[in-house]
């Protein structure tokens, strides 16, 4: 009875570590400009009058992973798009969303340059482990546009 125990208790850590990992097996691979194409036939020919904002959610999140060269930059979020991340949190049912991202790390992907709004409790550990210009994997959704400009929410990285 002891050893079926044993057995039981090894089967059931396995299960779990093989489930908390699974959910970022769900992250595909992408460029931010492959994701940014896919969506851009809901934002691209939208007229927006002077003074106005678009803002176009996207429920699903669409998570994908990326790599990417870390600029070494870090600055506070616009409240813009802090805004849309708490509309898009509110819709998804993610109410705490705009309260974990306040900062932004800007990055390079082929040529291009973004600013992605990051997890507040990974920044610290970001600039601890990636070095500026230093290629990072980063685990991110889509969430929406502001304007014609996507938004990436950046929920985990893996340095290299």
């Amino acid at each position: 009875m002891k050893w079926r125990t044993t057995i039981l208790i090894g089967l059931l850590c396995v299960t779990l570590t093989g489930t908390a990992w699974a959910g970022w097996n769900d992250y595909d691979p992408a460029t931010l400009s492959q994701i940014t194409k896919k969506h851009a036939k809901y934002f691209s020919n939208r007229k927006v009058p002077k003074g106005a904002v678009s803002i176009n959610l996207h429920s699903g999140g669409d998570p994908f992973r990326s790599t990417v060269l870390y600029l070494g930059k870090v600055r506070n979020m616009k409240p813009g798009r802090r805004s849309m991340i708490k509309m898009w949190g509110k819709s998804s049912g993610v109410n705490t969303a705009a309260g974990n991202y306040k900062k932004e790390i800007k990055v390079r992907e082929n040529g291009k340059t973004y600013w992605l709004p990051i997890q507040e409790i990974l920044v610290i550990h970001l600039k601890r482990e990636v070095k500026k210009k230093g290629e990072v994997m980063l685990f991110m959704v889509y969430i929406g546009t502001t304007g014609k400009t996507p938004i990436f929410l950046v929920n985990e990285f893996r340095a290299f």
